[in-house]
C-alpha cells in the first residue's frame, strides 16, 4: 500500500476522468464520420447537403476524433507519470 495524499489522488482522478472523456468524444466523432460514410458512400448522386456532409463533415469529424484521441493519450501518459512520481516520492506502508 502507498501513502498517497488527497491532492495526489484528486490529480489522478481528474487525469483519469479527462482521459475517459476525450476517448469517448473521439469515439463519438469517429462514429459520426463512419455513419456519414456508410450513409452517403454508395449513392450514385448526392444532394448538395449530402455532398457537403460526405466531403467536408467526414474530414472534420475524423480530424476532431484524432485530436480528441491525442489529448486522451496525453492525459493517459500524464496519469502514468503522476503515479510514478507518487511512487518515487512516497514510501510504501507495510503492515507490522
Amino acid at each position: 500500500m502507498w501513502a498517497v495524499g488527497k491532492t495526489d489522488m484528486e490529480a489522478l482522478t481528474i487525469a483519469g476522468f479527462v482521459t475517459n472523456a476525450m476517448i469517448a468524444m473521439g469515439s463519438f466523432c469517429l462514429g459520426f464520420a463512419v455513419n456519414i460514410w456508410v450513409s452517403y458512400g454508395g449513392s450514385q448522386t448526392l444532394t448538395p447537403m449530402g455532398d457537403f456532409m460526405f466531403h467536408k463533415c467526414t474530414i472534420l469529424a475524423i480530424g476532431a476524433a484524432i485530436a480528441f484521441y491525442l489529448v486522451g493519450l496525453g492525459f493517459y501518459l500524464k496519469k502514468g507519470s503522476l503515479w510514478q512520481t507518487i511512487k518515487d516520492e512516497s514510501r510504501q506502508v507495510t503492515r507490522q
